[in-house]
């Protein structure tokens, strides 16, 4: 029996190109790394170092080859004409998840988010050394969604 199962949360997404741009970035500043280590790292599993500092985070690698209807719902959509939604293109992306997921009990009694910049500091605390000046935040954080065919 197959099936579809669907997954979300709060999160910003890489493009492929970002992520490169991100690990040029990431080694540059982190050179500790061999190069052979460098090449077999799974994103995945590697605990990357924040950009501020304040400990390590990984990323999640959403692939085309197992899954579908990847979008964003972004929380700034106002500044985004149209765009409430984004249906992104079907090809591998790289998912850093919030903290905190929203739709938790232990965010339910405890939150830790109480707006939108809390989150975008958050993002910013792992990611932002790391990616050009010009990235676009605010298109790239959001509800992140997709399904997995299983």
């Amino acid at each position: 029996m197959s099936y579809y199962a669907g997954y979300h949360g709060v999160a910003c997404y890489l493009s492929i190109e970002d992520f490169e741009d991100f690990m040029k970035s990431y080694f540059k500043l982190h050179p500790d790394l061999t190069e052979e280590e460098r090449e077999d790292l799974d994103p995945a599993e590697y605990a990357f170092k924040k950009s501020d500092g304040s400990g390590d985070f990984s990323f999640f690698e959403v692939t085309a080859d197992s899954a579908d209807g990847m979008r964003i719902f972004p929380f700034q959509y106002e500044n985004i004409p149209g765009k409430e939604c984004i249906d992104l293109p079907i090809v591998d992306q790289y998912v850093v998840f919030a903290d905190y997921q929203p739709d938790t009990l232990e965010f339910i009694c405890n939150p830790q988010y109480h707006s939108y910049e809390d989150i975008l500091k958050e993002f910013k605390g792992k990611l932002e050394k790391y990616l050009p000046a010009n990235f676009p935040w605010d298109e790239r954080i959001g509800r992140y969604s997709y399904a997995v065919y299983a």
